[in-house]
């Protein structure tokens, strides 16, 4: 019985140290590829300012969402939720769009607008000074998903270069 403790003891021992030297390893590693691979500013990568205008970093926040970033109204869309569901059941039988009609409103009854902001005021506000600023053009890059801030100008003559 006592050899079969010390058997046991042994393994686990045994088992327990080369298990800690895996955990360390994999965290030499993961501080190695943390240090060496990561962007100083994430926003570099999602918004590229070849414009002549510098951007702010709260500018290159906002931008950074992306241009396929739903931002979280205000209120629940009613009349575009009822027009958008009357269009899509205009073509089933008369009992199925008014099942789904009654399912819709009483949805529409029971919703409540998101308390949570998925952007803070400062954010909403930039980019509503930056789609109203006339001098620079905000568009989607070609490749990935990131967001190029170009002269509007150079814009134009890019444009009229390809026509």
């Amino acid at each position: 019985m006592d050899m079969l403790l010390r058997t046991v003891e042994h393994t686990a021992t045994f088992e327990w140290k080369r298990k800690s030297l895996i955990r360390q390893d994999k965290l030499q590693r993961l501080l190695y590829n943390r240090s060496d691979n990561r962007l100083e500013d994430p926003t570099d990568k999602w918004v590229v300012n070849i414009s002549s205008k510098p951007l702010s970093d709260l500018d290159k926040k906002a931008l950074s969402h992306g241009f396929k970033f739903a931002i979280t109204p205000k209120s629940v869309p009613v009349a575009e939720i009822i027009s958008s569901v009357e269009s899509g059941i205009k073509h089933l039988p008369p009992e199925s769009a008014n099942f789904i009609r009654a399912k819709t409103t009483s949805s529409l009854k029971n919703s409540k607008p998101s308390r949570h902001r998925n952007m803070t005021k400062d954010e909403l506000e930039t980019l509503k000074r930056l789609s109203k600023d006339t001098s620079v053009t905000i568009l989607l890059a070609d490749k990935d998903r990131a967001v190029v801030v170009m002269d509007s100008s150079d814009y134009q003559q890019k444009i009229n270069g390809l026509l």
